[in-house]
């Protein structure tokens, strides 16, 4: 036994430097793989909301798709008594400054007025919670679920002309009741892909993001920080399964080192 341990560290301390130096460098991709692949939900990110270029990327796709909803919907039920005389000039309609919290989301939405020569612009801060109040499948099965949320103005809104839309007009107005439909109006109608992709943009809030462009990346220098024994632990393995795959890589590492050094040595 003893002599066939001393035969396998002779023929390990054959083996060219560069091969080590190449193996050592190939682990770091494979275990990224491993850690996006199989263990992608296993991982808690501290400084993932921080990542301001992929978060305010999906942050402008979610609110792209709020604006075509709510324009959507809103040209699909005309006319609308709700606006009386007013028209809403939907080139001009904005979604901006999309946040959420644990159980709620909050965005802004600019609307501008017109009517008889009177021009109104007005800020809306809404918000509404993750669970929709109404979700319908209209014969299109699970990919064509609607969902309808109830929304919550922050701060109700008291118009600057005399006969203008005060908040509860304006809000009908804006977001009128589905053609068809026993919904009453004021509801915020989305696609369900649009509930989902607002989820993961929270989760990702939340410390998971592994729905957000980039995770591979993030994986890729967690294999790179753990291989090398830094550990900076922004990144922190939260399973037995992730545990034990970090701690492998690690020592995996050393040792491959350890041969690469032991392997330049012999060389000289």
């Amino acid at each position: 036994m003893l002599a066939q341990l001393r035969q396998f560290s002779r023929t390990l301390a054959s083996v060219p430097s560069l091969v080590y130096a190449l193996l050592y460098i190939g682990l770091i991709p494979s275990f990224a793989i491993l850690y996006y692949s199989v263990l992608r939900n296993d991982f808690y990110h501290s400084t993932a909301q921080f990542e301001y270029g992929p978060m305010n990327r999906a942050a402008d796709h979610i609110l792209l798709d709020l604006r075509r909803s709510i324009v959507g919907n809103f040209k699909a039920v005309q006319p609308n008594s709700a606006c009386r005389t007013w028209n809403v000039d939907l080139d001009s309609l904005s979604a901006s400054r999309l946040r959420t919290d644990d159980d709620a989301v909050t965005f802004s939405l600019y609307v501008r007025l017109r009517s008889a020569g009177v021009e109104e612009g007005v800020p809306l801060n809404l918000s509404f919670q993750f669970h929709p109040s109404i979700s319908i499948w209209p014969n299109q099965g699970p990919a064509g679920r609607i969902d309808y949320f109830e929304l919550i103005t922050q701060h109700p809104y008291q118009p600057a002309f005399k006969g203008g839309l005060g908040s509860a007009d304006l809000m009908a107005c804006v977001f009128p009741a589905a053609s068809g439909s026993n919904t009453a109006p004021g509801l915020l109608r989305i696609p369900g892909a649009l509930t989902s992709e607002i989820v993961r943009f929270s989760e990702a809030k939340r410390g998971f993001p592994t729905q957000i462009e980039g995770q591979f990346v993030r994986m890729l220098y967690l294999s790179a920080s753990t291989i090398t024994t830094l550990g900076f632990g922004d990144i922190v393995p939260l399973t037995t399964s992730a545990r034990v795959a970090v701690s492998v890589e690690a020592v995996t590492g050393i040792l491959v080192m350890g041969l690469f050094l032991n392997a330049v040595a012999k060389e000289r």
